[in-house]
């Protein structure tokens, strides 16, 4: 512009400029003031004329709540529901139709009720605090009329059952858990509710309904995407370890094993269980585990309904079960129900998953040891589906790169086989046919050859009788077999044995009402045993060898009763009547009445035809528990069990093997009996994340089974002559404190326990160390584990394992004497020694695959090490001559260095 061009030239007309523009300025701000006064005094006219109109007509402006209500509800097309006495002495000023459904919904707080919509919001429910529910009259006038809710809590996307799923009803203080099926029931007056269903690992989901007659109503969760790691021991509601009856029981379900360190790579159930107080193992290299100083054979362990006579692979390295087949375990260590029995000391119950899946998907896993492969296969959606599993072991190669020549030329593998098949026929009717195979071979360099297999079948008929009566009926096939192959040129050989079982059971649940419930069945089992079998190869110098077969029945019924009286008083009371019989065909010996049983007292043998009864045996299993609640957050349980077993593992050696003998009862070797009893008191603190425990229990057995000195049980044709039968006692406490949420998570367990025997008799042959009580072989007074699992992001978390355990007893020579000029130990009394205490730490690191919605593949990394510090621990302290001289003691470890391993797990 021209003008500014030069500042002298201008200045005069700039100072002009100036004063016109404050002139405009000051007329512009006059008049806004002027505005402003305008408007207060309209506003202020307003307000007093509403207010006249109010004072000299208030008739006319003032309805009753239901009218407004009613208005409300034309203008935003709403339904209300609320009592008529609740509202009849409400009025409400009558304004102009409310701009939105918040305004109505803040008048109806204003008076002292809640709303609540549900329903897609067409439907308000209106509540007061003293009288939350809503209940209709039915056509008879009747205000409290009950009525059934009933259904299934399923997975979304996988139609799997829910196991332990807490359905509730929180405004009538109600409230129920799933069954083994999923399925739940209530008994509640008629009226509109909201109704929760919740899991651990799930998304809660809330439902309004109306209900005015019987309804099924099914829930699906969905997963819930956790960004912290939780490690929770049960799939239950989070107080559930205060709130329900049973004691010693413990469920784990996969996310929680699969949070825990692996042993070469391998996700491992009975290891997941061992880490639990009152759980114990004899060491590495060893089948099966211990349950409050009770032996390996007192666990009664089913998959699917079918028991599994054999626990592990590969010598108790690895446990037989795939955890990608595997939905829930429960392990019963005291408080059992009635429908289960045959054991003494507790009960694994394993299920796999019931996926009636919608579409194709799979997972597994690839690692050095072994690798695995899952899929879930879809033939008609929702209704008919298949699951294949597999896993399968690949270590020689490992085996190889050790420089010991008795360990580089061993060989050993495994495999194991699932297949289930799933049917819903209608929403009364499911059925499950499941198949199970595994299978062991370990081979020394000196060509004897280890190995032991199990086919296992069941078929499950679940129905639903009605609202009330839920039945389940299974029939069942177990066939275990194990044996051993030497190849050696002189004295090859072929030696097998085995168990063939059938049962067939029906078992009943009965909803009473909300908080009673009974179980009711019975069951029938067929047993086969093949006590051994010894064919010679070609070449060999060996004769044959045949042992009879053993043909026994064992049948059983029951009746379960639970009873919630209140929310501090509830008590389960149950009896099982169990009855057993030894049949032919056999050759039974008899002996000298009177007299030890051996060669010398041996009088005859007696025939018994095909079916004949040889012996037999029943008696009542009485079981009760009660639980005492102190204050919310704080209980007392008490229970006891009577238990009968019929059948019995053999074996002489410090640890069980594969191979060892099973025996039935007969004429000679009674069954065995145990009464337990168990007192825990139970504490959480900080909102249920931290759950803290003290149980004592105290366990007294009757015809326990040991051996005689020296005794030989392998392919022994007059086996009762080594076997002897006396009392046994199992005491301990076991403490718990387990974190749940948050970063940090885990738990410490800690069980001092003692397991001792007592055999007496009033011959000297037939007494052990006197008569006195004396440790069994699995004694191991003091037990500690820690487990812990950290995430550090969403991605990352570390897991950590530590166990402590007091060396198991052995029995050592005390003195020494010559036989023609040959140096032999004198052995003193059995089990007085220990060998070295147990220790060892693990560590594992898990990288999660990324956390995107609707991924089409997902995969994680494990990098685990097994014996971070490497721990020498002895699995057996043994002694051998050497040159004449006495006999030395050697120390054998299994696993006496680190071992690392690394694992690729899959989903798709």
């Amino acid at each position: 512009m021209a003008y500014l061009s030069s500042n002298r030239t201008f200045y005069p007309l700039r100072n002009q400029f100036s004063r016109n523009v404050k002139k405009r300025l000051c007329a512009y701000y006059i008049f806004r003031l002027l505005r402003v006064l305008f408007l207060l005094i309209l506003f202020w006219f307003n307000i007093n004329h509403v207010h006249s109109q109010k004072s000299t007509s208030g008739q006319d402006t003032v309805i009753s709540m239901q009218n407004y209500l009613e208005d409300a509800g034309k203008e935003w097309n709403l339904r209300f529901y609320y009592r008529d006495e609740w509202l009849d002495s409400i009025q409400v000023e009558k304004l102009r139709p409310a701009e939105n459904q918040d305004q109505v919904f803040r008048l109806i707080r204003q008076v002292g009720f809640e709303p609540i919509a549900y329903s897609d919001w067409q439907y308000i429910l209106i509540w007061k605090e003293d009288s939350p529910v809503y209940l209709e009259y039915d056509e008879e006038g009747n205000f409290n009329r009950e009525i059934s809710l009933s259904g299934k809590v399923k997975l979304l996307n996988s139609e799997e059952e829910l196991i332990g799923a807490r359905v509730q009803i929180d405004v009538l203080d109600t409230g129920t858990i799933t069954d083994i099926e999923g399925y739940y029931s209530l008994r509640i007056p008629v009226g509109q509710y909201q109704i929760r269903a919740n899991s651990v690992g799930q998304e809660e989901e809330m439902l309004w309904v109306n209900l005015s007659k019987d309804t099924t109503i099914n829930f699906e969760l969905a997963d819930r995407v956790i960004t912290l790691s939780e490690i929770i021991i049960s799939d239950e509601a989070l107080d559930q370890n205060i709130s329900e009856v049973a004691t010693g029981k413990t469920r784990l379900d996969i996310r929680t094993i699969r949070s825990l360190p692996a042993f070469m790579g391998e996700v491992d159930v009975v290891r997941s269980l061992l880490m639990m107080p009152g759980v114990s193992s004899v060491g590495e290299g060893a089948t099966g585990f211990n349950v409050r100083g009770g032996a390996v054979d007192q666990n009664l362990v089913m998959i699917d309904q079918t028991p599994v006579f054999n626990t592990s692979h590969l010598f108790g390295l690895f446990s037989v079960f795939n955890q990608d087949i595997i939905k829930d375990v429960t392990l019963y260590k005291g408080g059992i129900p009635a429908k289960f029995g045959g054991r003494l000391s507790s009960v694994l119950d394993i299920q796999t998953r019931e996926n009636l899946a919608e579409k194709f998907s799979g997972r597994g896993g690839i690692g050095l040891i072994s690798s695995r492969l899952t899929f879930d296969i879809p033939l008609v959606p929702k209704k008919v589906s298949l699951t294949l599993g597999g896993r399968i072991s690949y270590n020689d190669y490992l085996l190889k790169l050790i420089p010991d020549q008795d360990i580089s030329n061993s060989s050993a593998y495994f495999y194991d086989a699932n297949i289930k098949f799933n049917y819903q026929l209608n929403n009364k009717n499911t059925f499950h046919l499941s198949y199970y195979r595994s299978y062991d071979n370990f081979k020394f360099p000196s060509d004897t050859a280890y190995y032991w297999g199990t086919d296992n079948v069941s078929l499950q008929w679940n129905h639903l009788f009605g609202e009330k009566l839920v039945g389940n009926f299974t029939g069942a096939y177990s066939d275990f077999r194990y044996g051993i192959h030497s190849n050696f040129e002189s004295y090859g050989y072929q030696w097998d044995a085995g168990i063939s079982y059938r049962n067939l059971k029906a078992d009943f649940t009965w909803l009473l009402w909300d908080r009673h419930e009974i179980g009711f069945g019975g069951s029938f089992i067929n047993y086969k045993f093949n006590s051994g079998n010894l064919i010679p190869d070609a070449n060999s110098s060996l004769n044959p060898i045949k042992l009879q077969d053993d043909h026994a029945y064992e049948s059983a019924i029951y009746i379960d009763d639970e009873w919630n009286l209140s929310a501090q008083l509830s008590i389960m009371a149950g009896i099982r009547y169990s009855f057993y019989q030894a049949v032919g065909p056999a050759d039974v010996n008899l002996y000298e009445q009177g007299q030890p049983r051996k060669t010398s007292t041996l009088l005859d043998i007696k025939s018994f035809s095909d079916g004949e009864v040889i012996k037999s045996y029943d008696g009542f299993e009485p079981r009760f528990a009660i639980k005492i609640g102190i204050s919310r957050n704080s209980s007392i349980k008490l229970s006891y069990n009577r238990m009968f077993q019929y059948i019995h593992l053999i074996s002489n050696t410090m640890a069980v093997s594969p191979v060892d003998v099973w025996q039935p009862s007969n004429l000679y070797i009674h069954p065995q009996y145990s009464d337990q009893f168990s007192v825990g008191y139970f504490r959480n603190f900080i909102e249920n994340t931290i759950e803290t425990s003290i149980e004592a229990f105290y366990k007294d057995i009757s015809n326990i089974v040991d051996y005689k000195d020296g005794a030989q049980l392998l392919l022994n044709e007059n086996i009762e002559e080594e076997l002897l039968q006396g009392r046994g006692r199992a005491y301990g406490i076991e403490l718990l404190v387990r974190k749940k949420m948050g970063r940090l998570t885990g738990w410490l367990g800690y069980t001092y326990s003692r397991s001792e025997k007592k055999i007496k008799s009033g011959y000297d042959e037939e007494t052990i160390n006197y008569g006195k009580y004396y440790p069994a072989n699995f004694d191991r007074p003091h037990d500690i584990s820690i487990s812990t699992n950290y995430r550090f992001t969403r991605r990352w978390s570390m897991s950590a394992n530590f166990v402590y355990m007091t060396g198991r007893p052995t029995t050592y020579p005390e003195a020494k004497y010559k036989i023609d000029g040959f140096t032999v130990a004198s052995f003193g009394e059995r089990n007085q020694a220990r060998i070295p205490d147990y220790h060892r730490l693990d560590i594992s690191f898990t990288l999660d695959g990324n956390l995107k919605k609707n991924k089409k593949w997902d995969g994680s990394w494990t990098f685990s090490i097994y014996n971070v510090y490497s721990r020498k621990n002895a699995y057996s302290v043994y002694f051998k001559p050497d040159k004449g001289f006495i006999p030395q003691s050697y120390k054998l470890t299994v696993l006496g260095a680190p071992f690392p391993a690394i694992t690729y797990n899959f989903k798709f």
